[in-house]
């Protein structure tokens, strides 16, 4: 009797299987498949240690495998590159799974404002101090432009992304077309009169001192990526999202703003 249930106990065990989780890891942005990249699967409850962690690493098409998982918990997901970040498919159900998609969009944590090239990520810096005066013989009105502008401000190509990260940056940025000017006179003949040089304005568009056209630009339909998960907020704004140009972009009622060129470097 104890040769029996001795087989039956041995046949539970060879019969039991763990679960195992497939699926393909892909860029957000493009769809291409992210190769070489490590996977890392952590218990979502209370587990052994020998099942608290697991990792995989995709092969050239993407394609990744846990072959022994453990019951009794799901898996939370995440790329050991830390700008990948998995938006949307995250973890594993309990029991695992098969066929996932897993997109991992490049975004920093915290929050800024990146350049998108390929799959490269670059921090942008704000450019300039706002400085502002008053149009000439008015009481009211008042024209911005930066401080200084960059020989070389960063250029946002065609085929690049302006990534902004955080929630201030996602809603509150705005795009003002960096608009040259002529020689202008500022202030009123009550007051102090300035002069300035021939400098470019913050959507502004000058006809004479005291005649002008404010503008400001918004991208394109379409040309706009945003996802938003827990508290991170971010936007990916392709470089063909507005009119090639110069432009002035920061948050509105910020002090500082950040030149760049959209679709190549402007003169």
């Amino acid at each position: 009797m104890r040769n029996a249930l001795s087989v039956l106990a041995l046949s539970a065990i060879v019969g039991c299987t763990s679960p195992t989780a497939k699926g393909t890891l892909v860029d957000g942005i493009t769809g291409k498949p992210i190769a070489e990249m490590r996977l890392i699967a952590t218990a979502t409850s209370g587990t052994s240690m020998t099942c608290s962690a697991f990792e995989a690493t995709t092969d050239a098409t993407g394609a990744f495998s846990y072959d022994a998982l453990c019951s009794g918990t799901g898996y939370g997901l995440k790329a050991e590159n830390e700008n990948l970040w998995l938006a949307e498919v995250d973890s594993i159900p309990d029991g695992g799974a098969d066929g996932l998609e897993v997109k991992a969009w490049r975004a920093p944590k915290g929050s800024g404002m990146f350049r998108l090239t390929g799959d490269e990520l670059e921090s942008i810096r704000s450019s300039a101090d706002i400085k502002s005066e008053p149009v000439w013989n008015s009481d009211t009105e008042k024209v911005e432009y930066p401080a200084t502008v960059p020989k070389k401000p960063v250029v946002i190509g065609p085929d690049d992304y302006l990534v902004l990260v955080g929630e201030s940056a996602v809603t509150k940025t705005k795009y003002y077309p960096l608009i040259k000017s002529g020689e202008r006179k500022f202030g009123s003949s009550k007051t102090s009169i300035i002069t300035m040089e021939p400098w470019s304005y913050i959507g502004i568009e000058f006809t004479s001192d005291t005649e002008f056209e404010r503008k400001e630009s918004s991208p394109k339909d379409g040309s706009v990526t945003n996802k938003q998960k827990g508290d991170r907020n971010v936007s990916w704004v392709k470089g063909d999202a507005l009119p090639a140009g110069r432009y002035a972009v920061h948050r509105e009622g910020d002090g500082r703003t950040t030149v760049l060129d959209f679709g190549a470097a402007s003169e």
